[in-house]
């Protein structure tokens, strides 16, 4: 029949085996040697006559038996030694092992928390190039070029998914401004017409804004500075689903474009806005 496995961890296994050592090291020392001359007792037979009560324990049996109880004190003090510094040892290897495994997990997280930052960048870049171009070419007054507008396109919905599927690595408010951050871009995208060509410095900060948080994401509490500078940037308003569906993102990045614009300290003019030349 084939034997059963012990169940259990290394350190469970190697604690049982250590204890059962112990006491099969204790009894063996307990055992008196075989052939070993056993001392010889009294009769426990009450005795009788005079004299009786003055006699007194052989000075040698009574030297055994306290050498005896000495040797059992000196084994029972090393067995308790040793199994204490077998838990303590058992405590601390736990202990260790599980320090281990947090940091291994925390690196994991780490690591896959900064690929999507990565990722996020990336497809950050890859959208506002196009929305640049299309902005500089309203302002000039430009004929637009269509093959930016679907590389725009194509883009933002990769940074779309690629925000929603990493969800669970970031933060509620990273979600949150990300989100409202891709509106705005997509405003843009959907405007055909500017109130002023500063736009592509508004869409410059806002994807900065968007940037700078995905640091902090992987660098929680860290000085992003000491890596990169943080520029300047604007963080898009607070917004609903409820209210982003009823004024579009359209509407919403106009929202944004005033409040970034007040900011600035700009006065908005009464002049025609700049649209986009398609013809």
């Amino acid at each position: 029949m084939a034997q059963r496995q012990v169940e259990g961890s290394p350190g469970s296994r190697l604690l049982v085996a250590a204890l059962a050592g112990l006491v099969a090291a204790g009894l063996a020392l307990l055992k008196p040697a075989r052939g070993a001359p056993v001392p010889e007792v009294p009769s426990a037979h009450p005795v009788t006559g005079p004299g009786v009560a003055d006699a007194k324990m052989p000075e040698e049996l009574k030297l055994r038996l306290e050498h005896h109880l000495q040797i059992e004190r000196i084994i029972f003090d090393k067995l308790l030694i040793g199994l204490l510094l077998v838990v303590a040892g058992f405590g601390v290897n736990v202990l260790v092992e599980g320090i281990k495994a947090a940091a291994a997990q925390t690196q994991y997280l780490l690591d896959k928390r900064l690929d999507a930052a990565m990722a996020v960048r990336a497809s950050l870049d890859a959208v506002t190039a196009p929305l640049y171009q299309i902005t500089l070419d309203a302002c000039e007054q430009n004929k637009e070029n269509e093959e930016n507008e679907d590389l725009a396109e194509k883009a933002l919905a990769e940074l779309r998914k690629i925000i929603n599927t990493n969800s669970l690595l970031f933060d509620e408010q990273y979600m949150n401004d990300a989100e409202g951050a891709v509106a705005v871009l997509d405003g843009v995208l959907g405007q055909d017409c500017y109130a002023r060509c500063d736009v592509t410095e508004f869409i410059e900060q806002v994807s900065q804004y968007l940037t700078d948080e995905s640091r902090q994401q992987v660098m929680p509490g860290g000085n992003a500075a000491v890596i990169a500078p943080r520029g300047k940037s604007f963080k898009p308003l607070a917004w609903t689903p409820e209210g982003l569906r009823s004024m579009k993102t359209s509407g919403y990045m106009n929202k944004n474009y005033e409040a970034w614009r007040t900011r600035q300290g700009s006065v908005p003019e009464p002049t025609e806005p700049i649209c986009r030349v398609t013809k």
